[in-house]
Formats: C-alpha cells, structure tokens, sequence
C-alpha cells in the first residue's frame, strides 16, 4: 500500500491548482512542517477530513496544509471544499499517477513533511488516532 515511508522525500509533485496554473508542491511547503492531505470525493472520510483539517490547523509560515484531489471532478471538489470550509491551497491529479507514486490504495492519507521535505508521519486512512498523532507531530516540529 505504500510506496514511500517516514525519512523518504516525497516525489517531486507538480500539478494543476484548483484556482488555475501548474504549481509544485515544494513552493506551498511551510517553514517548519507541511501537511498533505491526499483524498477523493467519498460519503464520509475525506469529507471529515478536509474539515477537520480546517478546523485544527491555522495555516502560517510553519505549517502550512495542501490538499491533492485523486481522479475527482472539479465541480464535485469544489462542492465538497465548499461544505468542509476548506480553504487551503488544493491540487489536482486527475489521472492519480501522482498518487500512484506514493501508494495504492486507501483514502483519504494524510503525510506530515518536515522542512527540508522529508516524510515526518504519515496515515494511511483518516480516523480519529489520526488526528491526534497528527497534532502531536506538528508539535514536535514546530516545537509549540
């Protein structure tokens, strides 16, 4: 399920922006600590996800949160962001080849990049214990 692990670089990621324009990963990073949340139109996990990720997190210069959105329609993101009160950068793979580099199957997964872009945490499908080991990490990161 998993094609990359904690001390890896996650692949060099450039992709379309929901708002327009090719971007790469490493420019939306954070000082400190990057959370990055891949996930795909679902019923339920990625819903809470997205939610949950706007509610615990308070974007700055540290800690920054990107979403990428997996062979979703932009008109059902943009639904769902809209209802989760997302408003962190998201990325688009329409195709899920970039996806496709770090796993294979189960998500929502949500990664924790620390400053120099190497995997601190990672989870591969969003429950509760992940919010709690996700906090605990941003703490030890941003040492706050």
């Amino acid at each position: 399920m998993c094609r990359v692990r904690v001390g890896d670089q996650l692949p060099a990621i450039t992709l379309p922006q929901l708002t327009g324009g090719q971007t790469e990963l490493d420019s939306l990073r954070g000082d400190k600590a990057t959370v990055v949340l891949f996930w795909q139109e679902d019923p339920w996990m990625s819903a809470t996800a997205l939610k949950d990720l706007s509610t615990d997190i308070v974007p700055s210069d540290e800690v920054a949160v990107v979403g990428i959105a997996v062979k979703s329609g932009e008109s059902d993101i943009q639904t769902l962001l809209n209802e989760a009160g997302a408003k962190f950068p998201q990325l688009l793979d329409n195709d899920g080849k970039v996806f496709n580099q770090v796993g294979m199957v189960k998500l929502p997964r949500v990664y924790v990049l620390d400053a120099t872009g190497k995997i601190a945490w990672f989870d591969l499908e969003y429950s509760e214990s992940t919010r709690r080991e996700l906090k605990q990490t941003l703490e030890a990161l941003t040492g706050k």
